[in-house]
């Protein structure tokens, strides 16, 4: 399976190119600007994206996650997408209303840091991502090295 990373943050970056290193079996491109992200969705089909939310865009320094996200949903609609950020939830999805996005799930915002943040995206692309009820639990399995905490347990 193809991922693009997208983080303008060079440390939190190679956080995710370590953790992507125990996935082998798939191809992680990562992107810290709009430019190259569209880069990378200009050269190979994607099967998820990772984007941190406020990155510098090309309208406005904090506008890249929206801007990416719009270009992305409309090359591929059903492409698999979570977004992650320094801000909750609610104060993203108000963001994205604000700007005509009403289509993410709560569930695929997450807050940051967040160790896990590859092998969350990886297992919920090799699941089909069906949304599921909140209050289930989903339980990742990971090898342990740098980067790692083991399992890891979340509510969505």
């Amino acid at each position: 399976m193809n991922f693009l990373v997208i983080d303008d943050d060079v440390l939190v970056r190679l956080d995710y190119e370590s953790q992507a290193e125990d996935l082998p079996q798939h191809r992680f491109e990562f992107a810290g600007s709009s430019r190259e992200a569209r880069g990378v969705l200009n050269k190979m089909a994607l099967d998820g994206v990772f984007s941190d939310f406020d990155f510098p865009g090309e309208r406005d320094s904090n506008s890249g996650g929206v801007e990416f996200y719009k270009e992305a949903r409309r090359r591929s609609p059903t492409l698999l997408f979570f977004f992650i950020s320094g801000h909750d939830a609610t104060h993203v999805l108000s963001v994205l209303a604000k700007n005509g996005i009403t289509d993410v799930p709560a569930e695929n915002i997450f807050s940051k840091p967040m160790p896990m943040a590859i092998a969350t995206l990886v297992h919920e692309a090799e699941q089909g991502y069906a949304p599921r009820e909140r209050g289930t639990q989903t339980v990742i399995k990971t090898a342990t090295g740098p980067g790692f905490l083991g399992n890891l347990k979340f509510q969505i």
